[in-house]
């Protein structure tokens, strides 16, 4: 009886630790630095901040380049042939993915269109790809950012 009794202790114990973990909402911040729009940023306010960054970049940084429209992988890898690396590309509904560097950008570009990428090039390299009318938005971290911490969202371009 005394086993019994220990045992359902011990199960409405972890019953009650169960119910506390559902009930206490945390919510995920991110701690660092990120490409692409805050929450509650509107699209002219993401914009704006995008060209600041794009205007203060001078030495290497990690930028995210969103198309206008979703590109073709061998259009994207023409378009930025002049990109030093080329990190990550982001097709749509699918998280980013981390590509290889090529001769040949098509050969990890994949089949699905890319909708942005996650390139490492410096602030001249990126203020004459943004011209391009295929460019949406260059968004552009502070030089000291390090691959691998910080978090990207990519805005919404359908």
């Amino acid at each position: 009886m005394k086993r019994v009794l220990a045992a359902l202790g011990c199960l409405a114990c972890l019953a009650g630790i169960y119910m506390l973990g559902l009930t206490t909402g945390i919510d995920p911040n991110l701690m660092g630095d990120q490409l692409g729009p805050d929450n509650n940023e509107s699209a002219m306010e993401y914009a704006q901040r995008s060209q600041d960054s794009l205007a203060e970049a001078n030495e290497p940084a990690f930028a995210l380049v969103t198309f206008s429209s979703p590109l073709a992988p061998a259009d994207a890898a023409t378009l930025l042939r002049d990109v030093r690396r080329v990190n990550q590309i982001i097709v749509a509904d699918a998280a980013p993915i981390t590509v290889g560097e090529m001769p040949d950008r098509t050969q990890v570009f994949g089949t699905e269109p890319l909708i942005a990428v996650v390139v490492w090039e410096e602030g001249d390299v990126l203020r004459s790809l943004v011209r391009d009318p295929r460019i949406a938005i260059i968004d552009v971290l502070p030089p000291d950012a390090v691959w691998g911490t910080f978090g990207i969202r990519v805005y919404s371009n359908k």
